[in-house]
């Protein structure tokens, strides 16, 4: 028999049919049973053998039950795809979701059974095998749906002792997530390990006294007994694949492989740590050493309930109870007693939450028109300070304007830039704008807008006396949030500069303000992340220099070295303008603020004008940012991109390492720069017109601020698709890109640079 790598799919009968549609897939292999009985293992030693491939955990039947499995079909299946092939267990397939779009649409249905076998026939298909399995413990729940959709299947069901079961079950991460310390709020009846203990015996007790005994006697089904499997592998072993149709192969039980590895640097979470060692464990040789350490780990209470529930089906299975009739008796008794009270617990809750609900719905009306009130005192002249800041509204610079009637005594506007679309090309990745993402998520504006993105309206405004506040977020990092009341008592809602409710607790606990007579504002949100100074502030602060409104700039107190570095490097003293003290809120008498648009180009191109890149000597220099150093957005097979990268003449730079100065003059030399998503590339701002960036993101998290940015830079952008890797928030997710995607990037960057005659020699 040729070993796996040398089955070309398209040279066995299933390959045939797959190559054309996804309407059968050949006599499947799913593993079933109950969680912690073997079912790893088991497809270790499976996918082992050079014509099988099982899957990881699909957890298919489930997820298609919330979305109407006993109707056949997703009602909206645009929806459910979306949820689906963003799931983390799609993702562990490792399978491309175009590819089984294809062979889904090429059914001519949506219909469940067409995704999942497309979803298995694809797995195939990378893999290169002649058969394909899947593993799910809690498929035995659906075993009737399987035989319908697959009548040629065979079916492997593991059994094992429910006591090591339920022991191995308490070490899970998930047991561990539930039996965290509880509260009187969360309950202290339930998510107990008492309770844990019952619902996984129960679950045992069903899996064999209900959907075991209604296939025992199928010849599509065979048992496999874990304790017979670790005792003798090879004889269990051989009978398996006999019962499969397959032949024998010594090597599964030595050569198989710890598929997470590889993955180990990407995984930092609790639950990858926890499925690295499991997963790790069934790679290693087959042992017996395990059966009994259920002894060590389970107290004698919890022996008992668990024979209490299991003891018949533990009999009738060959495993003999550890306690007497009488200690299992018990044990049953306590289970019974924990269970009534859990239940009663929760219809306690429910009822205690029933009221609680309506008890909200009455504050909520109360304080409603406790505001109304607040408002209309305020309104009359009554200072919001008198009502705690509750209460307060927000309005646009322009309405503020617009309901005073332009009154003198309401300050001055002016517009600077009016609004404007812009007319930007595709990214030379990108044949069409329909294939960007058009998710605009917390940007305001997708992938799919920055073509044709409206560049808002920069004006200059002063207004009278005005109370400034902020806060830091201790739950996100310190960032800092501003905050503009005007003298009627409504806050500004300007781009990334809003009144939100920790203001107003921060007002009330704060000192008097202090106060000025004049000052310019021009801090936003989260001003001392790198890539919001460089592209919101830092312009912000040459319009004001280039319209004579230095003077009363005030600048934050607590600044990077990235800040006073680059106001340094445009012949600034930092220590030279005024500031605010941290512990007061300030007043003004005299106000000035700006309004701006994030990526205006004519704001963002006053930096390469004021930092010299306009006079540099045309660039030669190919960079690749590195983010090795990083905690969080990761490139982690940088090991396998970077060898593309450096014969090519490109320099990998850890931009932690430079000076903010060298960074600048990196960048002004720099022709090519490409990097992973990340803060590195606003660094663009400093490359002279005409520059590649080279983005690698991952689409389905579509942060378009960097196509926007190199777009209004007169930059020619190149996307090259990515993979976040992790079960984290998108943001700390680290990132995946295919070789293959680079290397075509490249060639096609070569041919570019060749076709407009440019000089950047890539391949």
């Amino acid at each position: 028999m040729l070993p796996r790598r040398e089955v070309p799919v398209a040279d066995t009968t299933l390959g045939k049919i797959l190559t054309n549609q996804p309407a059968r897939v050949h006599s499947p292999i799913f593993i079933l049973g109950p969680g912690r009985s073997g079912t790893t293992l088991l497809r270790s030693l499976l996918s082992a053998h050079s014509r099988l491939a099982i899957t990881p955990e699909t957890h298919f039947l489930a997820h298609a039950n919330r979305w109407g499995l006993s109707q056949g079909a997703p009602q909206d299946f645009e929806a459910y795809w979306a949820d689906y092939t963003s799931w983390l267990r799609f993702k562990d397939l490792d399978i491309d979701a175009d590819r089984c779009r294809e062979r889904i649409e090429s059914a001519g249905n949506h219909s469940f059974q067409t995704i999942f076998r497309s979803v298995l026939a694809v797995y195939q298909e990378k893999s290169g095998v002649a058969r394909i399995g899947e593993k799910t413990p809690g498929h035995s729940a659906y075993i009737p749906t399987l035989l319908d959709w697959f009548p040629d299947a065979r079916f492997l069901f593991t059994q094992r002792d429910p006591r090591a079961v339920i022991a191995s079950q308490l070490k899970t991460w998930y047991v561990k997530e539930r039996l965290s310390p509880r509260s009187l709020r969360q309950g202290l009846l339930n998510g107990t390990r008492e309770q844990e203990l019952i619902f996984f015996a129960n679950d045992w007790v069903e899996n064999f006294q209900q959907r075991w005994a209604a296939r025992a006697n199928d010849s599509r089904f065979y048992k496999v007994v874990y304790e017979d499997l670790v005792r003798d592998p090879e004889t269990e072993i051989r009978s398996i694949f006999t019962f499969l149709d397959e032949d024998f192969e010594a090597s599964v039980m030595e050569e198989r492989k710890d598929e997470f590895a590889s993955a180990d640097s990407s995984k930092q979470n609790h639950i990858d740590e926890w499925r690295k060692g499991h997963l790790g464990r069934s790679a290693k040789p087959i042992s017996a050493d395990s059966l009994l350490k259920w002894k060590k780990d389970l107290s004698s209470t919890e022996v008992a309930i668990i024979e209490g529930i299991c003891g018949d089906a533990m009999q009738s299975l060959g495993y003999k109870p550890s306690l007497s009739a009488r200690k299992r008796s018990a044990g049953k008794a306590v289970a019974s007693v924990t269970t009534m009270l859990g239940a009663g617990e929760k219809r306690g809750r429910r009822f205690a939450s029933s009221g609680r609900r309506q008890a909200s719905k009455v504050r909520g009306r109360v304080e409603d028109l406790l505001l109304s009130l607040i408002r209309v005192g305020v309104e009359r002249g009554i200072p919001a300070s008198r009502f705690g800041y509750r209460g307060i509204q927000r309005e646009t610079v322009q309405q503020y304007f617009e309901r005073n009637g332009n009154a003198s005594q309401a300050g001055t506007y002016r517009t600077i830039h009016p609004q404007k679309r812009a007319s930007n090309p595709l990214p030379v990745t990108i044949e069409s704008r329909d294939a960007l993402p058009d998710d605009q998520g917390w940007w305001g504006y997708s992938f799919w807008d920055v073509p044709e993105r409206i560049s808002q309206e920069t004006y200059i405004a002063t207004v009278p006396d005005c109370l400034i506040t902020w806060y830091k977020d201790a739950n996100k990092k310190d960032d800092f949030y501003p905050a503009i009341l005007n003298k009627d008592w409504c806050a500004f809602d300007m781009r990334e500069l809003r009144f939100r409710p920790l203001h107003a607790v921060t007002l009330r606990q704060s000192a008097e303000p202090a106060r000025l007579k004049k000052a310019t504002w021009f801090i936003e949100r989260v001003y001392h992340n790198h890539s919001h100074w460089l592209t919101a502030h830092l312009p912000r602060l040459l319009l004001l220099k280039e319209q004579g409104l230095l003077d009363d700039v005030i600048l934050p107190p607590e600044r990077t070295d990235a800040i006073d570095d680059s106001l340094r490097m445009l012949g600034l003293d930092p220590d030279s303008f005024q500031t605010y003290d941290p512990a007061r809120p300030l007043f003004v008498e005299e106000l000035t603020i700006l309004g701006t648009d994030r990526f205006r180009p004519e704001l963002l191109q006053l930096v390469p004008q004021a930092f010299g890149v306009d006079d540099a000597p045309p660039p030669q220099r190919k960079v690749f940012i590195s983010r090795l150093k990083a905690h969080r957005r990761r490139l982690i097979n940088e090991d396998e991109i970077w060898p593309l990268l450096e014969p090519l003449g490109f320099e990998r730079v850890l931009m932690e390492d430079l000076s903010f100065e060298e960074q600048v003059k990196l960048m002004r030399e720099t022709a090519v720069l490409a990097a992973p998503h990340g803060a590195g590339l606003t660094n663009m701002l400093f490359c002279q017109k005409g520059t590649h960036i080279i983005e690698m993101a991952d689409l389905s998290f579509p942060n378009p601020n960097f196509y926007a940015l190199a777009s209004a830079m007169g930059h020619h952008y190149w996307l090259v698709h990515a993979t976040s890797v992790g079960d984290m928030h998108p943001l700390e997710k680290d990132l995946q890109v295919d070789a293959a995607a680079v290397k075509a990037a490249l060639i096609k960057l070569q041919q570019f640079t060749a076709d407009t005659n440019q000089s950047a020699d890539i391949v």
